[in-house]
């Protein structure tokens, strides 16, 4: 019984978040940042949530 519980109560905290989850879309930024001797630079991402609505664009190729 208290295996029943338990496992109920996970299958509705996770159909619950995961409608939470689809009304926000993914942001992209980029960003650069130089090393002291200009030799190394380090790209970077950032990706966070968002409300806003867009078209979508790909980003670096990923099919996921």
């Amino acid at each position: 019984m208290k295996y029943k519980i338990a496992t109920t109560a996970f299958v509705l905290m996770s159909s619950t978040s995961a409608l939470w989850a689809g009304t926000y879309h993914t942001g992209l930024v980029e960003f650069k940042i130089e090393d002291a001797a200009g030799v190394r630079p380090l790209d970077g991402y950032v990706w966070y949530p968002t409300l806003e609505n867009g078209a979508e664009v790909p980003a670096h190729g990923n099919k996921v």
